[in-house]
């Protein structure tokens, strides 16, 4: 079974390079875990250049007929390396919106 913490000790161990047991010791060490995050397109300022395609590890972004980048929200996880990669710094990490929302 996969959890939030399997997932965000992944995403530790492949963005900042470090083993899984330093990673699953910092993310125990939180108190609460943070809002899931993931890349969000300026979609007025992108030129659909592709930079981030190639470099995604889970393939969550596309351009659809060339016109600005688009991303899966299910495979996106927030690691943030497109936006790394982005020549037109259009891309930037935001929390996901919950759509089970309280009220």
């Amino acid at each position: 079974m996969i959890t939030k913490l399997s997932i965000y000790v992944n995403q530790e161990a492949y963005t900042y390079k470090r083993s899984f047991a330093s990673a699953y010791k910092k993310m125990r060490r939180r108190k609460h875990m943070a809002a899931r995050k993931i890349a969000f397109v300026d979609e007025a300022q992108c030129v659909a250049c592709g930079s981030c395609i190639k470099v995604c590890p889970r393939g969550a972004i596309a351009v659809p007929n060339g016109i600005t980048a688009v991303v899966d929200e299910e495979k996106c996880v927030g690691c943030g390396i497109c936006a790394k990669a982005c020549p037109a710094s259009v891309i930037s990490s935001r929390e996901k919106q919950s759509e089970n929302k309280r009220g």
